[in-house]
C-alpha cells in the first residue's frame, strides 16, 4: 500500500544516506550499536507506529462518516478493516521486492521456480521475526504500563477507566497468530518469538481483565 510504502521507503537506509550521511556516518563510526538498531529496526518501528494510529482513524470514520450508531457495529468493521490492512500492508510490503525479484528470475529459468521461491520465502522471515520481537518488547509493556493512567497518577489526578478496544488488540494478536502459523514450517525460528508473545499476552491480559479493564455497555 502507498502509506505502507512511503514509510519504507524514508525509513530505509539508503535513504537517511541520502539525507543526512553525515550523521549517519557519524553513528556507524562512534555509536555502532545506535547504527545498527536504527538501521535494522527504524522500518518496523515506523510501521508499528503507523499500526498504533490506524485504528483511531478507522473509528472516526465508521463513526463520523459512516454514521454507525453503535459501539459493537463501530468495533467490527475497525476490527475488520485494520486487519485486511495490516495484513495486506506487511505482506505487500516485505514480498514486493524478494519475490519480484525472484519471479524475474524465474522468468529466465522457469525449470527452477521451485527452488528459487523456496529460497526467497524463508529469507522473509527475519523480518517477521523482528516484527514479532518488536511487539513483545515495544506493545506488550505499552499495553501494560497505560501511559496515560502514569500521566494522571503524576498530576495527582483519578486515571479515568480503562475498558479494552478489542478492535485493537484483537488485530494485534491475530496478525501475529496468521505470521506463525504461515511460517511455522518453512522458517521455524519464527516460533520460540511467538511462543514469548502469546505467553506473555495471556498473563498481561488475564491480569487486565481481572484489575484494570472494566465492563462498557454498548
Amino acid at each position: 500500500t502507498v502509506p505502507v510504502a512511503f514509510i519504507q521507503t524514508i525509513c530505509s537506509e539508503a535513504y537517511l544516506r541520502e539525507t543526512i550521511p553525515d550523521y549517519v556516518e557519524w553513528f556507524k563510526d562512534h555509536a555502532y550499536p545506535v547504527y545498527n538498531l536504527v538501521v535494522g529496526y527504524l522500518p518496523v518501528l515506523a510501521l508499528m507506529l503507523l499500526i498504533l494510529l490506524l485504528p483511531y482513524m478507522l473509528y472516526y470514520l465508521a463513526r463520523w462518516f459512516e454514521l454507525r450508531k453503535t459501539r459493537t457495529s463501530i468495533a467490527r468493521s475497525v476490527l475488520q478493516r485494520n486487519f485486511v490492512f495490516q495484513f495486506v500492508s506487511i505482506w505487500m510490503t516485505v514480498f514486493s521486492s524478494s519475490i519480484a525479484d525472484s519471479f524475474r528470475v524465474i522468468l529466465k529459468q522457469p525449470q527452477c521456480s521451485y527452488i528459487i521461491l523456496g529460497q526467497a520465502i524463508p529469507r522473509v522471515s527475519l523480518y517477521f521475526v523482528s516484527f514479532v520481537i518488536a511487539r513483545i518488547g515495544i506493545s506488550l509493556p505499552i499495553t501494560l504500563l497505560r501511559p496515560w493512567a502514569l500521566i494522571d497518577l503524576f498530576a495527582g489526578r483519578k486515571p479515568e477507566p480503562a475498558y479494552c478496544t478489542f478492535e485493537t488488540e484483537a488485530t494485534n494478536i491475530a496478525i501475529v497468530f496468521v505470521i506463525g502459523s504461515m511460517y511455522c514450517v518453512v522458517a521455524p525460528i519464527i516460533m520460540p518469538a511467538c511462543v514469548i508473545y502469546f505467553g506473555l499476552s495471556y498473563l498481561l491480559y488475564k491480569w487486565l481483565f481481572v484489575h484494570v479493564y472494566e465492563d462498557e455497555f454498548d
